[in-house]
């Protein structure tokens, strides 16, 4: 019984499961090939016995984001899935048959990634070898290596018992009522301390701008030292999302000059910005802190090529992880647009409420990353150390995978929240 209400919860929803499902599976094909790319003697490394520490750091940054995507889809998820465990235990289901609905879902979607997930890295890496020989003539066929096979399995069996004890955690220690009201709790959580409370907001604002855009000055100024400003640069933009950007749309809000439409695209990316700080965190972070590390080890070919690799796998896999979190918030939405059809918005403005939302929110992550990623390059190529095909090469790595995950979520979004609606029905009502 439980096994057939679990399945058939996957059925029901199939577009949250295939992103959950995706983001295990790219997580796992980035991992695989990671660890036998830096395990591999045939290109002179061997982790945890080379004097290499920027592959050590390199490979220890990639692995903690992998498993913090994975974490974090997993929450994600499970959350999404509350309202039908608090169904199920107000109708009288014991907290171990609901904690084994859960269990059964996330870990077949884990039983179907992982496999395939090996399968493909395997099978890159004959393209793989081409790419370092192209490099590094006279390389030797690169193929899996045992301590890397050993070391993936066993980061992703750590992963795997996290996250079931983590699901088991979630079930037995909320509520019914807790679990209907998980989206409440989350967004009530304020991030102010006690200590800023005595602060003017206006100095407040001051302080993390200076700190967000400070870096980008230091850029030119001192190049040597462009990782450590970029990650200063990065808790920077943490508190200017929550004390300029976010307070600067509510103001917009608030003046009552902006029209319904735009008010209503304006108030959904604020409620995005917030929801999704973290997974839009994660990736700028991933992408400015390795594209620093890149451009301050260029003199290594070797190096070179696994930290460019590594800045492309990081890239699409934090697009991915991005258009996740986004597709299950979007994805709420439905008796949001309900509501503003029957106040009388149109199919036409409906749709321009969900383009709008989607590319400024996506936008909103471009930008950013590109204030640092073009004066990262364009510092270093105003010195010399950077040719301008890599830098905008390097650019289009980062873009194009936010580019066609917001144009997958504006459908997606499109086919949910407007799939009852047709712009015949409009016109029909408007005649009436």
């Amino acid at each position: 019984m439980i096994f057939s209400e679990a399945f058939r919860s996957l059925r029901t929803d199939k577009t949250r499961a295939f992103f959950y499902w995706l983001t295990l599976l790219l997580t796992t094909v980035f991992m695989y090939l990671y660890f036998n790319i830096a395990m591999d003697e045939s290109i002179g490394m061997s982790l945890g016995q080379t004097s290499n520490n920027i592959i050590v750091i390199v490979t220890l940054i990639s692995v903690i984001i992998c498993a913090l995507d994975i974490f974090f889809a997993n929450d994600y998820y499970t959350r999404i899935k509350a309202f039908d465990l608090a169904i199920r235990l107000v109708s009288g289901a014991t907290y171990l048959h609901i904690a084994g609905f859960l269990l059964i879902q996330t870990v077949f979607l884990m039983v179907l990634a992982v496999p395939p997930g090996v399968l493909i890295a395997k099978l890159m890496m004959k393209p793989l070898n081409i790419l370092f020989s192209s490099v590094l003539p006279g390389l030797y066929d690169m193929a899996p290596v045992r301590e890397g096979v050993i070391y993936t399995y066993v980061v992703l069996g750590f992963i795997i018992v996290w996250m079931v004890v983590m699901n088991l955690s979630f079930t037995y220690l909320n509520s019914a009522s807790q679990l209907v009201n998980q989206r409440n709790a989350a967004g009530r959580r304020k991030g102010s301390g006690f200590y800023m409370k005595s602060v003017p907001a206006w100095l407040r604002q001051l302080f993390w701008l200076f700190l967000f855009v400070m870096p980008v000055v230091t850029f030119y100024l001192n190049r040597d030292a462009i990782v450590l400003f970029s990650c200063i640069g990065m808790v920077g933009f943490n508190g200017a999302l929550q004390w300029i950007i976010v307070p600067m749309i509510s103001r917009i809000l608030s003046s009552g000059k902006a029209d319904p439409v735009r008010t209503a695209w304006l108030g959904f990316v604020r409620e995005d910005l917030q929801a999704m700080k973290f997974a839009m965190y994660l990736l700028l972070v991933s992408v400015v802190i390795m594209a620093s590390i890149l451009m301050t080890h260029q003199q290594n070919p070797l190096e070179s090529v696994v930290i460019t690799l590594s800045y492309g796998f990081l890239s699409v896999l934090q697009a991915m992880a991005l258009m996740f979190r986004c597709s299950n918030i979007l994805s709420s939405r439905v008796r949001h647009f309900a509501s503003l059809a029957r106040i009388g918005f149109t199919y036409k403005q409906l749709k321009e409420i969900t383009r709008k939302e989607v590319f400024g929110y996506y936008g909103s992550v471009l930008l950013i990353c590109l204030l640092y990623l073009v004066n990262i390059f364009i510092s270093l190529r105003m010195a010399g150390q950077i040719e301008t095909g890599f830098a905008v090469f390097l650019v289009l790595i980062v873009a194009v995978p936010l580019i066609v995950c917001a144009c997958i979520n504006l459908f997606n979004y499109r086919k949910t929240v407007l799939s009852n609606m047709t712009e015949k029905e409009f016109e029909d009502d408007s005649a009436s």
